[in-house]
């Protein structure tokens, strides 16, 4: 291939024919095994429901083998896939304009159906595939900077959006994570977070499937079945979680020999810090190193650090970097397009250096990340001001050592006196237009928002609020 374009080869090794016979998959529950050409069979048969090209397919499905088929089959057939969270209510609508075809499930069909009815469906668990597809694929030359996927956010303004990530985007990430870990061809991937959102995608398919290594799945979600059976007993090398799942995990120290685990390169987390008593406890306690990621959706990985060795974040060797009023600001081969107007991205986090690395200290208080969701505040606060009896609202962010790792908590005036009535009315409200990782874990109805002369709102008097 040259400098600008890359083969099917270098996108996964679903399309070399010497990994067919090697495990892609490998079901839990079930104990069945996927291999790498019953995967590439299932593709293209898949693909083949695709009779056009260049349009944007909504890929609305959960996380799975299915949705991997999905999401390759759209790629292949010269397409391009949305990738979404199937929980999402209301955002849903804003995608009205943004795609024609939607590829789902029986399942999901209904819910989807009544967000976006005027919309061409693909049902995947209605497409056979008990016929052997015996031919080849063909030959794709793949530009570098052609739109490789959409990835669907509320965005940091409450306005939901699709941020798009090019060949080259995913690509460099991929490479540079390869190296990083020292992934082999016997590694064996646990994902348990989602693939539609970037740190999944990466981990739950992209990574692993590029080097032709197994993935686990439907392992028991709790602590103790991801150990016992997902990591021991199916002998998972590189686990990928969120901050969550670890906080459980790292109490289950004393039922588990560190041997048992001498397998495990790595457990990686992402989404947001993790604690520093969970890393401590999992290193300590269970002999495993937590590789810890930073980035965003728009920007791509930033940087990494290894909890069990330092605190401080080092950058990934192709990001920039650059502190403005304390402000982390970067330039990166991984920047969505769309963000890449200004030479340097603003990310919002406020850092503080120490030589080539560094230290978060803080972040944008518009977005909130809860169970490892990316929320927007503004978001939240719009949809509490459209009930009636709203005349004022303010939602803020409080961090707990719960395992949402942050809730939400929101400041109501009313238009008439407070009465319980009216803060269930407006509960079920925000039950019915936001998902529900979105929801408030607390409304308070208070008297007047504060604010200052310049009618700026006091935050830190609402979190003297004491809350039950």
């Amino acid at each position: 291939m040259s400098n600008n374009s890359y083969s099917l080869k270098e996108i996964s090794q679903i399309f070399n024919a010497r990994y067919h016979s090697h495990t892609a998959f490998f079901h839990h529950k079930e104990k069945h095994s996927i291999t790498y050409g019953t995967l590439y069979n299932d593709v293209i048969i898949l693909s083949k429901q695709f009779n056009f090209k260049n349009k944007n397919i909504l890929l609305f499905h959960e996380s799975g083998y299915p949705f991997v088929i999905g999401f390759y089959a759209i790629f292949v057939s010269g397409n391009i896939p949305i990738l979404v969270n199937h929980q999402l209510k209301d955002e849903i609508s804003h995608l009205e304009s943004l795609c024609e075809i939607i590829l789902t499930n029986a399942n999901h069909y209904k819910q989807i159906k009544s967000l976006l009815p005027n919309k061409q469906y693909i049902l995947i668990d209605q497409i056979t595939n008990d016929i052997l597809y015996s031919g080849n694929v063909k030959s794709l030359s793949i530009n570098k900077n052609d739109t490789f996927l959409h990835l669907f956010t509320s965005g940091s303004t409450g306005q939901p959006k699709l941020i798009s990530k090019t060949y080259y985007n995913i690509i460099t990430e991929l490479q540079y994570l390869y190296k990083l870990l020292s992934i082999q061809e016997s590694d064996v991937f646990l994902p348990l977070v989602p693939g539609f959102h970037i740190y999944g995608l990466l981990f739950t398919m992209l990574l692993p499937l590029l080097v032709g290594c197994k993935i686990n799945l439907d392992v028991p979600f709790s602590p103790l079945g991801i150990l016992e059976d997902g990591v021991i007993r199916d002998k998972s090398t590189v686990i990928i979680g969120n901050p969550s799942l670890y906080s459980g995990i790292s109490f289950l120290k004393k039922n588990f020999q560190i041997e048992n685990l001498s397998h495990v390169k790595y457990f990686i987390s992402s989404t947001m810090p993790l604690e520093r008593d969970t890393a401590e406890n999992i290193t300590n306690n269970l002999g495993v190193s937590i590789l810890e990621l930073y980035g965003s959706t728009e920007t791509g990985g930033i940087a990494y650090r290894k909890t069990n060795i330092s605190e401080y974040w080092t950058f990934f060797p192709y990001v920039k970097n650059k502190s403005t009023d304390d402000i982390l600001e970067i330039s990166s081969p991984t920047i969505s397009e769309e963000y890449l107007k200004k030479s340097w991205y603003k990310t919002g986090d406020i850092i503080k250096y120490y030589d080539n690395n560094f230290i978060l200290m803080g972040r944008d208080i518009q977005i909130a990340k809860i169970a490892g969701n990316r929320v927007s505040i503004l978001e939240v606060e719009n949809m509490i001001k459209k009930f009636p009896q709203v005349k004022d609202a303010v939602v803020i962010v409080k961090s707990t050592k719960s395992i949402a790792g942050e809730i939400l908590i929101a400041f109501i005036v009313l238009n008439n006196l407070q009465t319980d009535q009216s803060i269930n009315d407006l509960k079920q409200f925000c039950r019915t237009h936001l998902a529900d990782f979105k929801l408030p874990k607390h409304f308070i109805a208070i008297k007047e928002i504060p604010r200052t002369m310049n009618q700026k709102i006091q935050y830190h008097k609402l979190l003297e609020y004491r809350i039950d």
